[in-house]
């Protein structure tokens, strides 16, 4: 007797059951993410407890500099440490040494700039802050004596823009092609330069899908999924659109089964392109499931493999010929045979052991 869809759902999301599979990983922003401040060597040592004074000192200093975002971070940042350091040669040296390393251009440039602002201080005490914002780490070290902030680690991207970038959208795509592994940084700064004083609504057809990428670069997949909803209905359920959506939908909840079935409904119901494309999401999500490729990375079913949990075919192929049955498309695809190596396991003899 075929397990109903609800007892299947409910047996993948309990505890008692099936264990979950692992999250997908983000296909636009896979690399491991650092998020160490690019000054790393060496550390003061941090007590336990600020001066209070101190913590007030520099939150003064950089809610009047210049720079918007320091000015924001100082407002808002979690101050994680605030020490006095004894600026030496030695720590210079070791700049120069770091800078000569296998380093990126980025990286060699910063560490080029963090030496030379600090070397008029060789032998003098600075006040260095570190201050963590979203998914920036900060440091600044400040010359008490004019209250003068004299160095700027960890801010995305710090320093202005090139010249010549004139629109939001010009903008947004230069923070998001500079190179360097904060990616999660990057997504961030870049949505707030097109949403700086702006709702989503406001923003054009090009301005929604790089939102949308940025939210994804930043690890924000759930609110990538809404603006490229919003894009595909505003302007239309191009195949890159929906795609990218899938791609959102399966990195925010390709762990939890119920729920993704019930994103996918969701957007069936708002007419959120083809109810077709939707189906064949759902049933995709229940193939893995049955083949065992969600829970062992880089695995990849193939016919005469056994079937991990078959009870999960039956609701693939209903979901393949719901698909069929709603869109001209699909049914086209799947007479043609394009649609028969995507879907192999439902031809598939093999037996669950």
């Amino acid at each position: 007797m075929v397990n109903s869809p609800t007892a299947l759902v409910e047996k993948w999301s309990s505890p008692a059951g099936l264990e979950p599979p692992p999250a997908e990983p983000n296909l636009v922003a896979s690399a491991p993410v650092d998020h160490s401040p690019v000054e790393c060597y060496p550390q003061p040592i941090v007590d336990d407890l600020m001066n209070l004074d101190d913590v007030s000192l520099v939150r003064r200093i950089l809610a009047v500099c210049e720079d918007r975002e320091l000015r924001e971070i100082g407002l808002v940042g979690e101050i994680q440490f605030v020490v006095r350091e004894r600026i030496t040669e030695q720590e210079l040296d070791l700049l120069r040494l770091l800078q000569g390393s296998r380093s990126s251009d980025e990286r060699t440039r910063l560490l080029e700039s963090q030496r030379s602002a600090l070397s008029p201080f060789v032998g003098q005490y600075l006040l260095k802050a570190g201050i963590n914002q979203g998914r920036s780490r900060v440091q600044v070290h400040i010359n008490e004596t004019d209250g003068q902030i004299v160095f700027v680690s960890g801010l995305p991207q710090a320093g202005e823009l090139p010249s010549g970038l004139t629109s939001r959208l010009q903008r947004a795509e230069w923070i998001l092609a500079q190179p360097g592994p904060d990616s999660w940084a990057r997504g961030e700064r870049a949505a707030k330069v097109l949403l700086d004083g702006r709702d989503p609504e406001e923003l054009d057809r090009d301005e929604l899908g790089l939102l949308a990428k940025a939210y994804n670069w930043a690890g924000w997949n759930g609110q990538a999924l809404e603006v490229m909803k919003r894009a595909i209905l505003q302007f239309g359920a191009t195949t890159e659109r929906l795609d990218r959506a899938a791609i959102y939908l399966r990195n925010e909840h390709g762990a939890e089964l119920g729920r993704f079935l019930t994103e996918c409904d969701a957007c069936i119901a708002a007419a959120i392109g083809s109810p077709g494309f939707w189906h064949l999401c759902k049933a995709d999500r229940l193939l893995a499931i049955a083949t065992g490729e969600s829970e062992i990375e880089d695995y990849e079913w193939n016919p005469g493999d056994r079937l991990r949990h078959a009870e999960f075919l039956p609701l693939a192929e209903a979901e393949v010929r719901a698909a069929i049955e709603c869109d001209e498309n699909v049914r086209s695809s799947w007479q043609a045979g394009e649609l028969r190596n995507r879907f192999a396991p439902l031809f598939s003899e093999s037996d669950d052991e």
